[in-house]
């Protein structure tokens, strides 16, 4: 067979260009994205701060950190060349938001090193266009200024997706943030089976830096039969933070909690011991909580720190059972709830709770003769509840086979204000006026419920004029007009986070009080417009090509003056 050079030369060269001009790109695209990795960091900087990065904020970790209102952060990445030392070229960033426009951040300013970026205030996302050369490891050839928001209701998180196009391949990363925003209680519930800890609002206040021991968190007791810990770990803004409670029992069965110290929020971390602010001692009877309505620990050693507690309940040696006083008697709450539950009752005055309490010896028998007893009732907040005592007894005597005379073993408990309050009660022996045994329990008050309303209520997108008593139906917030009309109150509208949660004839829209709810609108179909766009792309390019490869294959006819 005879072969043409000319004809075998057309066929390389017009290969070789094929090649370039379109398969390249393709076949950088298809490798595997193990050639190159990225990890996301985050930087905290102060309000005034502008770009480009100075190196000058605190680095905090991706993952376990928290942040707070009105912090102002630096997001950037650091990709490594797995091909080192062979070069890559960084040529396109894209940053999406994981909830698109309702992120509870808002981004202030975006740079690339080498290039430009734009940001998409609809959705939040920032595609930026770089030439950014490296061998092992590019850091930070981009950075990003955002603040987080006042408010971001139910949303405690936020997280973005970087995806990062070399001239080699692709590769992605991702960074997420704990939220917490200080107008809103952080409850803690930190339980083992041998110690509580619980509160309705907690932190950690070291410096100008707050640690609310946020999930993951690793809680754990050193079990032991006269002494108990609570152990609690976890990572907040940037550093590894600790909080341990060390508990021992003593007389008169009784538990105290002899030491408190956490880590003072560097790297590494150092101990800080702390004391209660009012200087009590945190203890409670075996099998009974410690509570008080507020409680803070500050430094031994007056260091800039302190330990918030709202709502404070600590107990200690949970797993086990009341054991008698150094005298030998146990006083038993009879509270009729199951363990560990609290009484609860309303400040209306045709309502209460009764509670009786039965003085047993160390067999655990009912002492039958209690002439020579005395019972010892306190209140921590009469406030909260009053008590009225009475003795347990009915026609045939006193209740429990106690002999007469019938003690003043039985209380009466009505609310007078929303709250919690603690009883406590003592057994004394009068003859020698020692305490025999003691018991508490907490009370919880609630305000009386309300008489319903009427039905009646405004619908969605329904005007609620000025005079009117209407209100908006379930699910609906009212809207104020946004222009000076003074005759109305406002529209009642739905609230959203995107789309799908209005109609099909109604978008999620940011209004100028930066509510998002539903309003009449066209949606646009991204993913669709986002297709198209590639398609028409991908269709341009492959006209160019052809022109150039006709425009070649023109000059080499007439330069070899072959015939195809």
């Amino acid at each position: 067979m005879k072969f043409s050079f000319k004809k075998i030369f057309l066929f390389i060269f017009i290969s070789f260009l094929t090649y370039f001009f379109f398969f390249k790109d393709i076949l950088a695209q298809g490798i595997n994205s193990s050639l190159l990795s990225c990890e996301p960091r985050i930087f905290s900087v102060d309000s005034s701060y502008k770009l480009p990065y100075k190196y000058d904020g605190v680095e905090i970790k991706s993952g376990n950190s928290t942040v707070k209102s009105n912090d102002y952060l630096i997001y950037s990445i650091k990709v490594k060349n797995n091909l080192a030392p062979e070069r890559q070229t960084i040529k396109k960033i894209y940053i999406k938001k994981l909830l698109g426009n309702n992120e509870p951040i808002s981004i202030l300013d975006a740079k690339a090193v080498g290039g430009d970026c734009v940001i998409n205030n609809y959705d939040k996302s920032i595609f930026c266009n770089l030439n950014y050369s490296f061998v092992e490891e590019a850091t930070d050839p981009i950075y990003v200024l955002l603040k987080i928001n006042n408010s971001f209701g139910e949303i405690p998180k936020t997280s973005s997706l970087f995806t990062i196009q070399t001239d080699k391949g692709l590769t992605e990363c991702a960074n997420f943030l704990w939220l917490k925003e200080e107008t809103k209680p952080n409850k803690i519930n930190w339980q083992t089976p041998y110690v509580s800890f619980n509160a309705s609002d907690f932190y950690i206040k070291i410096k100008n830096k707050k640690f609310y021991g946020k999930e993951p968190i690793k809680i754990i007791s050193d079990p032991g039969i006269e002494k108990t810990t609570l152990e609690a770990t976890w990572q907040e803004n940037g550093v590894e933070m600790r909080l341990f409670m060390y508990f021992q029992k003593k007389l008169s069965n009784m538990w105290e909690m002899y030491e408190l110290r956490t880590y003072n929020g560097q790297n590494p971390g150092d101990w800080i011991y702390y004391r209660d602010s009012s200087g009590e001692t945190v203890e409670g009877l075996i099998g009974h909580q410690n509570y008080k309505n507020q409680r803070d620990f500050i430094p031994l050693d007056n260091q800039d720190a302190q330990i918030h507690c709202l709502s404070c309940s600590i107990n200690a040696f949970l797993n086990q059972t009341q054991t008698p006083s150094d005298k030998e008697y146990i006083l038993e709450p009879l509270i009729g709830l199951p363990q560990g539950e609290i009484i609860k009752i309303t400040n209306d005055p045709m309502t209460g709770y009764g509670v009786n309490v039965l003085l047993k010896n160390k067999n655990g028998e009912v002492v039958k003769d209690q002439s020579d007893i005395t019972y010892n009732w306190k209140v921590d907040n009469l406030n909260i509840i009053q008590i009225e005592i009475s003795k347990l007894e009915d026609s045939n005597g006193c209740l429990y086979g106690i002999l007469a005379p019938c003690p003043l073993n039985h209380v009466d408990i009505s609310g007078v204000n929303p709250g919690r309050a603690q009883i406590s009660v003592s057994a004394i022996r009068k003859s020698d006026n020692q305490i025999l045994a003691s018991t508490s329990f907490l009370v919880d008050v609630v305000l009386k419920e309300k008489l319903p309303v009427s039905d009646l209520c405004a619908q969605e997108g329904e005007v609620i004029k000025k005079g009117e008593t209407l209100k908006c139906c379930d699910r609906l917030v009212l809207v104020p007009p946004i222009d000076d009309r003074i005759d109305i109150f406002g529209t009642c509208l739905k609230p959203c986070y995107k789309d799908s949660d209005c109609q099909s004839n109604q978008i999620c829209s940011l209004n100028s009080n930066n509510q998002l709810v539903c309003v009449p609108g066209e949606r646009i179909n991204k993913q669709i417009q986002e297709i198209k766009k590639n398609v028409d792309q991908i269709n341009q390019n492959q006209t160019q090509i052809q022109i150039i490869l006709n425009k070649v294959i023109l000059f080499l006819k007439r330069f070899f003056k072959f015939k195809v």
